[in-house]
């Protein structure tokens, strides 16, 4: 039987925000009421305005926060933090709505709709429509931080930041640039992402919203730049081959006294295999 992991309410309203337009709703908390009972998660606005919002999120072995700002009309920039195994996805997105992914610490998988699994390692940096987005992602080391940029692309081709429509660049592009036929490009740790990501990671609260707003047009400048073809991009996994690296995985340690011989393990994969 499938263990949800993180509750639904918090992930539908923040999905409900994204599709409009990333403006986010004032009366949130009276239309969807949530209490902070075991098994349901908080949304937290944090403002007046509606420039930050905290979603506390229940998992059935941890703990998980997006921290959410409005940087721009249509832009939003989320802080990820999961102390937990994996969290679930229930939110309808439009696929004009583009995720931007960075990882700084532990490590992030998930499953895509067409059954395909990718995994982000420290460092690496993802790009793909939320229509593609799996319905569930796992952190393998039960410990998760990282940043997401989310784009909805209509809005922003409207009304783009100021830097941004100076150079002429067409938001509408980076779909087709990035996700061609519902692919997901994932861009291996390099100097030129960590320089981009790494402050934003201490922020003093005082300067928060213009250095969001430099660095997320910074961000997208960037990505302009990027030759798709010339990036050597990370791997994206089969599921059988996800399974067979999990069933390995519960061997080991399932007796810490005990070391397999390569021997073994490689009796094990094969005989995995024929299941």
């Amino acid at each position: 039987m499938r263990k949800e992991y993180i509750i639904k309410d918090a992930r539908k309203i923040l999905a409900e925000q994204i599709n409009n337009s990333g403006t986010p709703e004032r009366n949130v908390m009276d239309e969807n009421p949530i209490t902070m009972s075991k098994g349901l998660s908080a949304v937290i606005p944090k403002d007046n305005d509606g420039y930050c919002t905290v979603y506390k999120m229940d998992c059935a072995d941890g703990l998980g926060l997006m921290t959410v700002y409005q940087v721009y009309p249509g832009i939003q920039l989320i802080y990820n933090d999961f102390e937990a195994t994996g969290c679930y996805w229930d939110g309808n997105i439009d696929k004009n709505i583009l995720e931007i992914n960075h990882c700084r610490e532990g490590r992030e998988g998930c499953r895509l709709p067409s059954g395909s699994c990718l995994y982000l390692g420290e460092g690496d940096l993802s790009i793909h429509t939320m229509d593609n987005c799996a319905s569930e992602m796992s952190f393998p080391l039960k410990h998760y931080r990282g940043i997401s940029v989310v784009l909805n692309l209509e809005a922003v081709a409207k009304n783009p930041p100021g830097t941004l429509a100076e150079s002429g660049i067409d938001i509408l592009q980076f779909k087709e640039k990035f996700c061609t036929d519902g692919a997901c490009f994932i861009m291996r740790a390099k100097d030129e992402i960590e320089h981009i990501f790494s402050e934003l990671y201490s922020v003093p609260d005082c300067l928060q919203k213009p250095y969001f707003q430099i660095k997320v047009q910074e961000l997208l400048l960037f990505l302009y730049l990027v030759d798709v073809k010339k990036e050597k991009q990370r791997e994206i996994y089969t599921s059988p081959q996800v399974e067979v690296v999990k069933e390995i995985h519960k061997m080991l340690i399932s007796d810490l006294q005990k070391r397999p011989t390569i021997e073994e393990l490689s009796k094990n994969i094969l005989s995995i295999l024929r299941l």
